[in-house]
């Protein structure tokens, strides 16, 4: 099985995640994908003991960059508006085909939190 996240000194590496549940369904739309996928990160990032205020940087990989807007408006909800640095790739396809989204995140964990 793969690691979904990986930590160096004060730094959380958090791969790309999809909109998948826990039962292993992929959710129908880049706007469910894009919630799930947050939502997902964040759970990994609770096990660092940080939470999602740590995020330096977002990458998401889009198949439809036309839909990027649509990803970045869910983004800007889970940040209150105060996203952190985002870029976005439009991609030829993801894992699975139904796959609309990826998302992962790098994160810094402050001093006292080591």
């Amino acid at each position: 099985m793969w690691r979904t996240s990986s930590r160096v000194g004060n730094l959380v590496f958090v791969i790309g995640m999809i909109g998948r549940t826990d039962e292993g369904e992929i959710v129908d739309g880049v706007v469910p994908q894009t919630r799930l996928a947050l939502s997902r990160i964040e759970n990994v990032l609770a096990e660092h003991g940080i939470d999602r205020n740590a995020i330096v940087r977002l990458r998401a990989f889009v198949v439809d960059i036309r839909e990027w807007p649509q990803a970045r408006e869910v983004i800007r909800e889970f940040f209150a508006g105060d996203a952190p640095p985002a870029t976005a790739m439009s991609v030829t396809g993801l894992v699975e085909p139904a796959v609309r989204v990826e998302i992962e995140v790098d994160a810094a964990v402050a001093e006292e939190s080591q």
